[in-house]
Formats: structure tokens, C-alpha cells, sequence
């Protein structure tokens, strides 16, 4: 027993999942332009950075490839734009904040250091 897709003259799925017996398809009937070929196993892709199925998959003699077109992707696969929330925007400033803390300290501590070092180099007490 073994599970295969029943394509038409095009190589389009007529039905994705059909049982043969050997070498016979149970249930079913080939008609004239349509045969039997590797089992369609639900491909997937990333599309709108998310995992998705085929959606126009097409048997090509030797794989399954996509057939949709772009906007047949974007249609049944739109982007989803996630709004964060008010805690998510509040922790982000905070980041960002502390971020921009520290490089005006590290900053400082430059603009520091070399005031010593030229202090030191006059012969400039560095006793603060």
C-alpha cells in the first residue's frame, strides 16, 4: 500500500491523497490526462517572514514548486504587523535610554582621562 497525488494534464492536484493497492488507486478513477505521482506532502516556504504552505503547488516532473504569483501570496498571506505593547514600548525606552546613559558616561571618562593626562603632563597636581 502506498499513498500518491493524482495530478491533471498540467500538473495541478486533483486529489492530494489517494491509496493504491498494488499499483491500483483505491476509491478513485484516472481519468484520461490525469495520473499518479510522488505523494504531495503539504510543502511549505517563508513568505512574509512566517512558514506557510503552497499555495498553488505544481507537480514539474521530478518536485512540487509554487506556481502562485506574488499577489496571490500577499493576498492569502499578508504581512501581520504586530502593535507592541504599552510595556514592550516602555521597556524599549528604558533600553535605549540606558544605552545613551552609557555613552555619555563612557564619554565623560574619556573627556576624564585626558584632561589628567594633560594636567599630568604639565606637571599639574592629578589629586582630585
Amino acid at each position: 500500500m502506498e499513498y500518491k497525488t493524482i495530478i491533471d494534464s498540467n500538473g495541478y492536484i486533483v486529489d492530494a491523497c489517494v491509496i493504491f493497492i498494488d499499483e491500483q488507486p483505491q476509491g478513485f478513477m484516472l481519468e484520461e490526462g490525469q495520473q499518479a505521482v510522488d505523494r504531495y506532502d503539504n510543502k511549505k516556504q517563508v513568505f512574509n517572514d512566517r512558514e506557510v504552505e503552497y499555495l498553488k503547488p505544481k507537480w514539474n516532473g521530478m518536485e512540487w514548486i509554487e506556481t502562485a504569483t506574488q499577489e496571490e501570496l500577499n493576498e492569502a498571506y499578508p504581512s501581520i504587523m504586530v502593535q507592541p505593547t504599552p510595556d514592550e514600548i516602555l521597556r524599549a525606552k528604558l533600553l535605549k535610554d540606558n544605552a545613551n546613559t552609557q555613552l555619555q558616561l563612557a564619554a565623560q571618562q574619556k573627556l576624564n582621562a585626558d584632561i589628567l593626562l594633560k594636567l599630568a603632563k604639565v606637571g599639574g597636581s592629578t589629586n582630585v
